[in-house]
């Protein structure tokens, strides 16, 4: 069917209407003059293409230059392959939306490229999104947010289609299925603070609602919050009767004697243990308190973190600062810890193992193709048969229409029936997806559980946080819960914990990572969205510095044991200790003394490691003999321990693909302070092969990069400091962050 819709083209009578670099506004739900919709429908959010045949055509739009994309869009479904979204095609520009590679993403196109930058975009829910080029670097944001990375592209015009269309166009792309509206076009590269106002102008309220449920209910059942319910807390000794509300997790505090539950023995002071729903008699011989908890993961153990000198993450280190707040081990147990998983699983808890996903055998090196190929590949993991685990954890699920999700959820089906195991799945969104939608539903049918992996890294400012945890986090679960409305108790959220240098989510030196942390595991706990969810992890201690590990085990214990629901930290999500501390405005608010120069480098941040490709850590300091960089730092609370970071890199080894591994010749010095000499130390690390430097291919990925990675821990006599970084000839420094220290 073909329509003819009218109305301006320009921004006329909106609050951006003196922004002379709006050359087109379509607003689908209204009549657009010389706009050409071929079959899609009009509703109340907006124009609903088919995902068959439906598009719009707005003509010819002369437009080469730096510019941006910007749309409302509700995906549906994912296309099969790649689909149009808005643009002029591949040789020109072109949003589209895919899940064929990796999970759903939005693409951005331009020139005639072989690669193109990507964001996280789940179906079934509204995204802002904004695509950016400003002539050199091509970056998309979606909700306000960076999430796609920075690329340098070689803009190349030719074969242009210079007609503007929206949701399908070239034969080579699938058409897309769902809602867009609010389509605009700029002849300017929105910078990254009018992106995130322009997505907070278009949110008046949440787009994305959650169903509002109760997931505790029954006699003597108190909610505390999402995750937490009180079940019993009784002040005097004796019999006492208590309600679970649901086939899970419960935690008991029943003194120094220890008690019975249900005639059986547990243990003194605490125990979590599994319990079925229903009505169970508890004999203590002191007060007691039993709750309803989540399945709380410590992922994983045994193993030994990529920076070693954080200390050995061994059964001592887990025993005192993590295992009393969970009670689930991640990791293929060895046969020296025996003991160890006995005593575990003797206390109630439960020993998981980790492998790899069913998609391939790497014994046999065979893909798995049909039922009996994936059921056998499950079926050989160690995990399956050895005696000492109670599940398996498989990684990872997220590509979104891969045709091998059928005979995979055949193979799901029939592991249920022949093995007592329990199975878990790391995940990211399937959802929108046919056929993994089809697998999804085939896991939950079988009891198991999706762990999906959400691993967010910090934005400036505190209300951007908010609002990515929300996108990211509640939005993301209110979309499982749209689909598979009965299947919060069966999900769990693996947050990212990963903040050693190398891989980190910690990548903005002026922020509190704890509080970031924090701001997390409160969402789980209070926002609608998040009721009845099943568990939580934190991605990966192999990844996490050791006081990172210690809090957020404390953050479990806090909202997922206790059952809070205000912050545990105090302390402010901007840090206040260091202005400019990772070089972004070059060297404002630095003292310098001899040849100092801030400057920049595409990807640096990004090489160093940094989450994912934010333009975070692009500009440093450039240090040369006999240089160095001063600071206050201020606002120190004395008798509070804190810690220096640093990372610096040889400048000429790093452009001709030859660092060292060696250490620098970087000196930290603070006045009179003293050094908690345990814990400070100079390391290389090298980066990981995905995190290289080149823009345009991967053949750097295969040149390792070496860095320095500087920690140094004090505690505060007085509330402020001379922090003092001097260095040699050719040295990069950036991330310099004054953060409190996890006592």
């Amino acid at each position: 069917m073909r329509l003819l819709l009218t109305a301006a083209l320009v921004c006329t009578g909106c609050t951006h209407a003196m922004d002379a670099s709006l050359i087109a506004r379509y607003d689908l739900r209204a009549d657009v003059p010389g706009v050409t919709v071929y079959g899609a429908t009009r509703t109340a959010e907006g124009l609903y293409f088919d995902g068959v045949d439906d598009y719009v055509d707005c003509g010819k739009v002369e437009l080469d230059g730096p510019l941006t994309l910007e749309a409302w869009i509700k995906p549906d479904m994912i296309p099969r392959g790649e689909g149009w979204l808005m643009g002029r095609g591949p040789g020109s520009y072109l949003v589209t939306y895919s899940g064929a590679s990796y999970p759903a993403r939005v693409y951005f196109h331009i020139g005639q490229v072989k690669k193109k930058v990507r964001a996280k975009a789940v179906a079934q829910l509204w995204h802002h999104v904004a695509a950016v080029y400003d002539g050199n670097l091509l970056r998309i944001y979606v909700d306000g947010v960076m999430q796609g990375g920075v690329r340098a592209w070689k803009h190349d015009g030719e074969d242009r289609d210079e007609r503007f269309l929206i949701g399908g166009g070239d034969e080579g792309f699938a058409h897309f299925q769902g809602l867009i509206e609010q389509v605009r076009v700029y002849s300017r590269a929105l910078p990254p603070r009018e992106a995130w106002e322009r997505f907070q102008a278009g949110a008046s309220g949440p787009r994305n609602k959650p169903r509002r449920r109760e997931p505790f209910s029954g006699p003597g059942v108190k909610p505390l919050n999402n995750m937490v319910a009180e079940l019993l807390n009784t002040t005097t000794a004796g019999d006492h009767m208590f309600y679970n509300p649901r086939d899970g997790w419960v935690f008991i505090a029943c003194g120094a004697d220890g008690a019975e539950l249900d005639g059986q023995p547990i243990a003194a002071g605490e125990a979590m243990l599994r319990l079925d729903k229903g009505e169970h008699r508890l004999r203590a011989t002191a007060p007691a308190i039993v709750r309803a908890i989540p399945q709380l993961f410590y992922a994983s153990y045994p193993t030994t973190p990529r920076i070693t000198e954080y200390g050995d993450y061994n059964w001592e280190f887990a025993s005192k600062h993590v295992l009393p707040h969970v009670n689930t081990i991640v990791g293929m147990p060895t046969d020296a810890e025996a003991e160890h998983v006995k005593q575990w699983q003797d206390g109630g808890r439960e020993w998981i193992a980790e492998h790899s996903a069913g998609w391939y055998d790497y014994a046999t090196k065979k893909s798995s193709e049909t039922a009996d190929d994936f059921f056998n590949t499950m079926t050989s993991k160690p995990g399956m048969s050895h005696s000492l685990t109670d599940g398996v954890l498989l990684d990872t699920h997220d590509v979104a229409n891969n045709p091998r999700y059928r005979p995979y959820a055949e193979a799901i089906a029939r592991l249920r029936r022949e093995s007592s195991k329990h199975m878990y799945l790391y995940c990211d969104t399937l959802i929108g997806g046919e056929t993994s939608e089809l697998f999804a539903k085939a896991v939950f049918d079988a009891g198991y559980t999706f762990i999906q992996t959400q691993y967010l890294h910090e934005l400036p400012t505190e209300a951007m946080a908010a609002s990515f945890i929300r996108s990211n986090l509640a939005d993301a679960m209110t979309a499982w819960d749209d689909r598979f409305p009965d299947a919060l108790p069966l999900m769990a959220f693996a947050l990212g914990g990963l903040t050693s240098p190398g891989e980190r989510m910690d990548i903005e030196p002026g922020v509190n990572f704890y509080t970031f942390m924090d701001m997390q595991c409160c969402a789980l706990a209070t926002d609608p969205a998040f009721a009845g969810l099943g568990g939580v992890m934190w991605y990966k201690s192999h990844y996490m510095n050791e006081d990172y590990i210690r809090w957020g085990a404390r953050l479990f214990r806090h909202y997922f044991i206790e059952g809070n629901t205000t912050p545990l930290t105090d302390e402010p999500y901007v840090l206040p200790h260091l202005v400019n501390p990772d070089f972004a405005d070059g060297l404002t608010g630095w003292k310098i003394s001899g040849d100092v120069t801030g400057e920049y480098l595409d990807r640096f941040g990004f090489a160093q490691g940094r989450w994912l490709e934010t333009g975070s850590g692009d500009r440093y300091a450039m240090l040369s003999a006999n240089s160095a960089v001063s600071q206050t730092i201020e606002q120190l609370k004395p008798g509070r321990l804190y810690t220096i970071e640093l990372i610096s890199c040889d400048r000429d080894g790093l452009l001709a693909g030859k660092t060292q591994n060696e250490k620098h010749p970087v000196i930290i010095t603070c006045n009179g302070l003293a050094w908690i000499e345990d814990k400070c130390f100079q390391t290389v690390y090298k980066n990981f092969g995905y995190y290289h430097l080149g823009p345009y291919d991967d053949e750097e990925a295969a040149t390792p990069i070496y860095m320095n990675y500087h920690r140094r821990v004090f505690r505060a006599s007085r509330s402020t400091a001379d922090l003092t970084i001097a260095g040699g000839q050719g040295r990069m420094i950036n991330f310099v962050q004054v953060q409190p220290y996890f006592e």
